[in-house]
């Protein structure tokens, strides 16, 4: 009788006991300290990608968060890229702007979301799970699967044609629908935008193509840009920038993370108003 009891009992505990463990995983979360400030970030940890990502978040884009510390209090920013929500919540909780961030990439949009929401940032940000290019209209959004083909907690993905971050044909993805939107719409609707971050991996060709009145604005301060040297819109991308009356921020420009893997050279420059 005890026998069979307990038979029925031990499998009960067991699920317990991992749902206890699952409970946890799903709701783990870690804290990063804001320097020289009594205020912190969260961020949800998904798994590796997420986790790594969190304990860099203040250290490894330095320039970025340089850049985000100059912004004026309560000012306007729109996050394009935003990815799991890192500089969208920094800029709110420290500089208490108000952040349009753009993540069109279905992978991260749980992520993002939960952070914001971690962080009792939701009044400040106001997420876009919009494309950018230069065109209004639906579309494919290309998500990389990377050599393994295992999904990962976070993502990065390409609207239109399969082409990964480096410009080398996509060949593990899948895809979802996206609305692809511009610049200038959004700055119409939500703007005007006092300072820009783009951080799409190689479409910034067609971006560009769709911010010109944006970037034109007496309104815009500043640019930050992701850009591979060797891609061969780079020139072409800088010197457009500079037509519009901006100036490359050496300083900043200088203190950037560069990445070199497979023989690219992508860094973040920024720019200032002339």
């Amino acid at each position: 009788m005890i026998q069979k009891l307990f038979n029925k009992l031990t499998p009960l505990k067991i699920s317990a006991k991992f749902q206890s463990f699952f409970d946890f995983a799903q709701n783990f979360k870690l804290k990063v300290d804001i320097p020289n400030s009594n205020k912190y970030l969260l961020f949800k940890s998904n798994g590796p990608q997420s986790r790594s990502r969190a304990k860099t978040s203040l250290t490894k884009e330095k320039n970025t968060i340089e850049w985000i510390d100059g912004f004026s209090n309560n000012s306007n920013f729109l996050d394009v890229g935003a990815h799991m929500g890192i500089f969208s919540i920094y800029a709110a909780v420290k500089k208490n702007c108000k952040v349009t961030a753009v993540e069109p990439c279905l992978a991260n949009l749980s992520t993002l979301n939960h952070n914001i929401i971690l962080n009792n940032a939701f009044e400040n940000i106001f997420i876009c799970p919009n494309a950018i290019s230069d065109v209004t209209q639906i579309d494919k959004f290309y998500v990389s699967l990377g050599n393994d083909k295992n999904f990962r907690d976070l993502a990065a993905g390409f609207p239109k044609r399969p082409i990964a971050t480096r410009g080398e044909q996509m060949n593990n993805a899948y895809t979802h629908a996206a609305n692809l939107i511009t610049i200038d719409e959004l700055n119409n609707k939500f703007g005007s935008f006092e300072n820009i971050k783009i951080d799409i991996d190689g479409n910034e060709k067609d971006l560009i193509a769709g911010a010109n009145n944006t970037f034109e604005s007496s309104e815009l301060k500043s640019i930050l840009i992701e850009l591979n040297e060797k891609d061969k819109n780079f020139s072409s991308i800088v010197d457009y920038i500079k037509t519009k009356k901006f100036k490359l921020n050496e300083y900043l420009t200088n203190k950037s993370y560069v990445s070199t893997k497979r023989s690219s050279k992508i860094y973040n420059l920024i720019f200032d108003k002339a």
